[in-house]
């Protein structure tokens, strides 16, 4: 009996999805066991297709073993709130598992492959079906029942359709199949082809093989948990399938690589790739000439239904996986451009759609099976890293500035920094003066009803404002420090609030606490003193004062000393350099005192280096040679320092005993969720300024060590790891250069990564939403090529309008699309997922990519430096565009949402940043 569930879930995707009235939802196992032994099962189903949004307790829903459940939609009924009334938009869809013993339920499914077929492009028409009839226990007479429904004319078209997608069934599954034909009067061959049978025989003669499908059986013999020691049986064998099996576990070359092409589509998709790989080897090795016309079969195989057999069995309605297809259409496409390009942007479009499953458009190139990664590259350290420098500003106290309006202003911003404005009572229909005492007595009375003691209530005709002259201070150490700087009379610190009125002031005492601040920093001569570098998160009450009442003079460059690079990277060689003083056995035990005594001098030298490269660069910056020691001395310009701070990676000063990451300028890369950065750097044509190190600038961040190091055949013998490049140079078409900071890949391996990621990304975008034509890119877009698409149906409404489609630069989440979602007023458009658009840091980041490269940052981004949005606190509605603010809705209760369209954006705090 089938198992039913319902979801909540909007009134237009329920419209929508009944017209399809079928869906998988996959299992994900969650069971952990508490402090005290008890097991708790909090595993779910969740919908495959991502933009359903489906998601439940697993329950007894469905069958966990299967890993997928086939659900079909029931009925609709509204939705109701805690009070029981209707949600305006939103229906409880309900649905169960599909059932074999349930007549209709086959007949759902047989009617969604009838209206599929009509779609001759459509080559995913029997997913639904194939996975129904090869994991249910499938009966006879229920679907004998169901087919015989149809009409003859269709019942002929099913069982011509069930013969053709069930070859791939079990033996068990395919006789009830035959028993189905014969029962209709037709014929049905089983389809178990003795190739595999006889390989599995001698691999596992106790196997029983009655209820594997084909492709559970050729896992059995070449599969990725398959044994790779072959018994003599198999060694002697002539079985192409044993073949095959011996040329993936062994360096000997096969006589014909013919057999390549019926077993391509038979085994699994990673073991495909081992095949390419394997085949190109070969080609390496001189046991073989690369056929192209068998690199068109491992691209598009003329066995591919198998391929797509074994998707469907395996991995139904999931993102479709086109990482060989599309390795062997690059391979193709540079041989025949003779090394020049790989696919275009347009062409993989074209690519992926001919291959996905048009009723779920999603595909999934897994670029890191053939291109490295960003993960352990070396990148900034900018969550620790202190900086290679530190500073100091000369200042002296200027009393020109100490004006009494000054004065007073200055203490009116400091006790509301430190205390808050005491209030008064206002009627809210008078003029804002004063309501007295007696009068607000009466105002603010609770009245209590006499018929029901238990009600009360009072006037709500006041509120409050604040006095300009007034405020209360809590009496705490650091507020009487505070207090008694411009205080007549001095105060004691106390548990209590403190009230006090500009009355209590002596613009006399707050003058002389200014003049004798340079006593409290340290004093150089001539009434100048010294105030270090703080972070602005570190501000105190006498730096404020410092900053308003003093001159700066001059500044102090220092070189931090204790900056490192990273041992980890070990650019300059050093650590290298005291390895090769240890033994084996020393150097790979980091406790022995030999080693942590060869540490110890990889720490000085490579301090030594590090600070004697910011010397020399510092003397080219600051155009000055004279060095004392222990910093550079200039006049101060801000605009200087400002360069300075950027180039030198300033944050603080060093601390005694502090971690030593904190000093470290380089960290290994972390790759966090599904987004997968991909190493194409591109070498900067100027070393970084601070130390006189070359880097590579990868997608607008320095890398100083990428992951092309292993990517050359000079470097590596083992096909198992060949990538992309190691295949196109087997073939003549080298694509790296070294260069001063390591490999560089050459332009047409940066586009090809970028339009590839690209066309991923935002595919399931791409389609027009008046004709359903696929868009592709506005060509004379420029820089931002790949981020605006237009439809090029020339009769659509909306041929050659431009479509902007971009993540968001932020949670690298969600996606942009300017159909959906409008502009902030900096004209950034807002992260549906995060709303994300701009940012202070985002500015700094653009500018600070020009001050590294010694190229002066465009006035369009001068313009912008401070002006960013989400640090602020200011968000904007993806919806609408307008300020998101405090709302109230209509039961008085507040939330963080939209004024004009009502959204709430508290219902899933999670989803945005700083909410």
């Amino acid at each position: 009996m089938e198992m039913q569930r319902f979801v909540e879930v909007s009134s237009e995707q329920y419209e929508e999805m009944r017209k399809q009235p079928l869906f998988f939802v996959k299992f994900y196992k969650r069971v952990f066991t508490d402090n005290e032994g008890n097991e708790h099962d909090n595993s779910e189903w969740q919908s495959v297709d991502r933009d359903l949004n489906i998601d439940f307790p697993a329950g007894d829903f469905g069958n966990r073993d299967y890993g997928y459940s086939l659900c079909i939609i029931e009925k609709a009924v509204p939705s109701k709130d805690s009070k029981g009334e209707p949600k305006e938009g939103r229906v409880d869809m309900y649905f169960h598992d599909a059932s074999p013993s349930n007549v209709h339920d086959y007949l759902t499914i047989l009617n969604n492959s009838i209206v599929r077929s009509y779609d001759k492009d459509d080559k995913y028409t029997f997913v639904e079906l194939l996975w129904f009839l090869d994991k249910q226990n499938v009966k006879l007479d229920v679907l004998s029942n169901a087919i015989g429904q149809f009409d003859s004319q269709t019942i002929s078209w099913l069982l011509g359709y069930l013969k053709h997608i069930a070859r791939c069934l079990s033996f068990t599954k395919q006789n009830i199949i035959k028993s189905l034909f014969e029962s209709l009067g037709g014929k049905y061959v089983i389809y178990m082809p003795g190739l595999i049978t006889d390989a599995v025989q001698l691999c596992n003669p106790s196997l029983n093989r009655s209820n594997l499908n084909l492709f559970q059986l050729v896992d059995e013999v070449v599969g990725n948990d398959s044994t790779k020691s072959l018994a003599e049986q198999e060694l002697n064998s002539n079985n192409m399938l044993l073949l095959l099996k011996q040329w993936l576990h062994s360096e000997n070359a096969l006589e014909d690589y013919s057999i390549l092409k019926p077993l391509f589509s038979m085994v699994a998709e990673p073991i495909r790739l081992e095949i390419v790989k394997r085949y190109f080897h070969d080609i390496r090795l001189g046991n073989t000439t690369l056929d192209t016309k068998l690199l068109v079969q491992f691209k598009d195989n003329h066995f591919g239904e198998f391929i797509r057999f074994r998707y469907v069995t395996e991995t139904p309605a999931e993102r479709i996986v086109l990482t060989l297809p599309l390795l062997c259409d690059n391979i193709l496409t540079l041989l025949n451009s003779k090394g020049s390009t790989f696919q275009s942007f347009d062409g993989i479009l074209d690519f992926a759609m001919t291959n996905c499953d048009k009723a779920h458009p999603g595909i999934d190139f897994k670029l890191n099976r053939f291109i490295p990664t960003c993960v352990n590259g070396a990148v900034y350290n900018s969550s620790e890293f202190k900086g290679f420098i530190d500073y100091q500003l000369i200042r002296k106290i200027n009393k020109d500035l100490m004006t009494d309006s000054s004065l007073i202003d200055c203490i009116r911003q400091v006790l509301d920094r430190y205390g808050r404005r005491q209030q008064f009572p206002v009627c809210k229909y008078g003029d804002g003066t004063k309501i007295e005492d007696s009068q607000f007595a009466k105002c603010s009375h609770v009245f209590t009803s006499r018929k029901n003691p238990r009600l009360t209530s009072k006037l709500e005709c006041y509120s409050y404002r604040n006095y300009e002259d007034r405020w209360w201070v809590y009496g705490n150490e650091r507020n009487i420090l505070v207090l008694n700087s411009f205080l007549a009379e001095n105060v004691r610190e106390t548990n209590n609030n403190l009230s006090i009125d500009l009355s209590m002031i002596s613009l006399d005492v707050f003058r002389d606490y200014i003049l004798s601040l340079p006593s409290k920093f340290e004093e150089i001569g001539n009434e100048e003193f010294l105030v270090h570098s703080y972070k602005s998160s570190s501000r105190t009450y006498n730096l404020m004062l410092v900053e308003l009442y003093s001159d700066i003079l001059r500044m102090r460059i220092l070189p931090q000393k204790g900056a490192l690079v990273s041992r980890r990277f070990d650019v300059f060689g050093l650590w290298k350099k005291q390895k090769e003083t240890l033994t084996p056995e020393q150097a790979s035990n980091s406790n022995s005192s030999e080693y942590k005594a060869a540490y110890e001098r990889y720490l000085v030298d490579e301090i030594k280096e590090v600070n004697t490269r910011t010397i020399e660069s510092l003397k080219k910056e600051l155009k000055i040679q004279e060095y004392n020691g222990s910093y550079f001395e200039v006049s101060f310009q801000r605009s200087l320092l400002v360069k300075i701070i950027n180039k030198y990676y300033f944050k603080e000063t060093f601390a005694d005993d502090e971690d030593l990451t904190k000093h470290e300028f380089l960290t290994p890369s972390y790759l966090q969720g599904e987004f997968k950065p991909y190493c194409a750097p591109k070498l900067s044509e100027a070393n970084n300024p601070a130390i006189d190190l070359p880097y590579f600038w990868c997608r607008g961040k320095e890398c100083f060590h990428n992951n092309l190091d292993k990517q050359t055949l000079s470097e590596t013998d083992d096909w198992h790891e060949y990538s992309l490049y190691h295949l196109i140079e087997i073939i003549g078409y080298p694509k790296l250069h070294s260069t001063t900071a390591g490999n560089e890949p050459d332009p047409v391996v940066w586009n090809f990564i970028a339009v590839t990621n690209k066309a991923m990304q935002k595919f399931r975008r791409l389609k027009c939403r008046s004709c359903g034509h696929l868009m592709f890119t506005d060509h004379s877009s420029g820089f931002n090529r790949y981020n605006y698409y237009s439809c090029i149906n020339p009769n659509c409404s909306e041929f050659n309008k431009p479509v902007y489609l971009s993540y968001c630069y932020k949670c690298k989440k969600g996606l942009i699309d300017s159909r959906d979602t409008k502009q902030c007023p900096n004209k950034w458009h807002i992260c549906p997922t995060c709303l994300a658009c701009c940012d202070d840091a985002q500015y700094e980041r653009q500018a600070q990519r020009y001050i590294l490269s010694n190229r002066p940052v465009p006035d369009r981004i001068q313009r912008m430096l401070g002006l960013g949005h989400n640090d602020k606190g200011d968000y904007f509605c993806p919806d609408c565009g307008s300020h998101i603010e405090m709302i109230e809705d209509e039961h008085g209760e507040s939330f963080r949402g939209c004024p004009s369209c009502h959204k709430n954006f508290d219902e899933h705090p999670d989803d945005y940043y700083n909410y």
